[in-house]
Parts: C-alpha cells; sequence; structure tokens
C-alpha cells in the first residue's frame, strides 16, 4: 500500500476542514494553468502562439484579454511597416476589435502622410474620396487649394485671333 505524503495529507484536511472540494482543488490548478500558459504566451509577442492560445481557450475567458494583445501586435506591426494597406488589411479582417479606432487613426495618418509627400491633386482627391471621415480631410482640402492656386494656368488650349495689317 503506498503512503500519503503529509503534505497531500495536510491539504486534504486544510481543504474539506474549509469545505473546498476536490473539483474545486482541480479547479484552483487548472485556473493556473490557464494564467500560466496566457502570461507566457503574452510575453511570447508571437502572434502564431496567440492564434493559438485564442483558439484552445475559446469561452474561458482568457481568449478576450488574448484577442486584445494580438490585435495590438498586429497593430504595432502594421504601423512599422507604415503602409495603409496593412492598415486595411486589420481594420477589414478585425471589424469588432478594441484596436479599430488606434488602426484607423494611424491608418488616416500615413494616408494623409503620402498624399502631402506626393503633393498632386490626383492622390488630394483620391484622398478625399477614400478618407470621407478622416480628422485629416481639412487639412488635404487645404494643401489641395493651395497647390491649385499655385499652378501656372496653362493657354495652351485656347487660339488667339489672328491680327491683320493693311
Amino acid at each position: 500500500m503506498k503512503r500519503i505524503s503529509p503534505w497531500v495529507m495536510f491539504a486534504l484536511l486544510f481543504f474539506c476542514g474549509y469545505g473546498v472540494t476536490a473539483t474545486a482543488v482541480a479547479t484552483t490548478k487548472s485556473y493556473e494553468t490557464k494564467k500560466l500558459a496566457y502570461q507566457k504566451v503574452i510575453e511570447s509577442q508571437d502572434l502564431e502562439a496567440l492564434n493559438h492560445f485564442i483558439e484552445e481557450y475559446k469561452d474561458t475567458g482568457w481568449e478576450k484579454s488574448a484577442l486584445w494583445h494580438r490585435d495590438k501586435l498586429i497593430v504595432n506591426i502594421a504601423k512599422k511597416d507604415g503602409s495603409v494597406g496593412a492598415l486595411n488589411d486589420f481594420l477589414e479582417t478585425y471589424p469588432n476589435s478594441a484596436w479599430y479606432s488606434h488602426a484607423l487613426h494611424f491608418r488616416d495618418k500615413s494616408a494623409y502622410r503620402q498624399a502631402k509627400m506626393i503633393n498632386e491633386i490626383e492622390i488630394y482627391d483620391d484622398f478625399l474620396h477614400l478618407y470621407p471621415g478622416s480628422q485629416w480631410q481639412e487639412k488635404v482640402k487645404k494643401l489641395k487649394a493651395r497647390l491649385l492656386s499655385s499652378k501656372p494656368v496653362s493657354y495652351t488650349h485656347l487660339t488667339l485671333p489672328t491680327i491683320y495689317s493693311v
């Protein structure tokens, strides 16, 4: 017959004395296991590991916080990339993300900076059309107006009357 460790005996007596069942002890261990897995995956900053954790711990409550960290990681990667396309991908893929407004702000800011750098009327028109709710709408309109007022007027399409001398 196997002997029970004094620590196990203490734990059984302690928990039974306070009305804690074996199920509660198992749940506590399960909670600690989940917590440890959560902490490791958050520290890893690994997108694949976060997605795996979210799938594995679906409907446990832990996946919501992991989703927040995953979305933050994706937005930060997109911001480092600096491309409007990377931020658009995030916005289209995760429309319900807690990071949606943050990504939207940086997408519009990046698009504004690119339009300003190119400094062409067509690009400003594209911006105004593609980002109608952007906080940079007024700045783009002013840049477009300034560009329009600074362009020389072309008269190549006009024909001047011929003057005849008699």
